[in-house]
């Protein structure tokens, strides 16, 4: 932690679930999909795909583990969906969904 915040990545070895090592696999498969298109549509239709997988993981894993390794390292899993997402789509904090 800096100042309050995670830094770092999701290390693999702490990924226990199956629904956790999913995303992970996931948010690697898109995001090495997404440096071959060119089209911001088809990496939007790409990053779709990670839906049904971080709904798995919210109803499989509890993402506030007891053992601080294991929360931290799925918050940092989380976050790299987050920053894939702001990546390839932007920030939209903007809009009011």
């Amino acid at each position: 932690k800096s100042g309050g915040k995670l830094v770092g990545v999701c290390d693999e070895s702490f990924l226990r679930l199956p629904a956790e090592k999913k995303l992970y696999d996931t948010v690697l498969s898109v995001r090495q999909d997404i440096e071959t298109i060119d089209e911001k549509i088809e990496m939007v239709e790409r990053i779709t795909a990670i839906k049904p997988v971080l709904d798995t993981f919210f109803d499989d894993v509890l993402v506030m583990d007891d053992d601080e390794k294991i929360r931290n390292n799925r918050l940092l899993l989380l976050d790299s969906v987050i920053s894939l997402v702001k990546n390839t789509i932007g920030d939209m904090n903007h809009l009011n969904l």
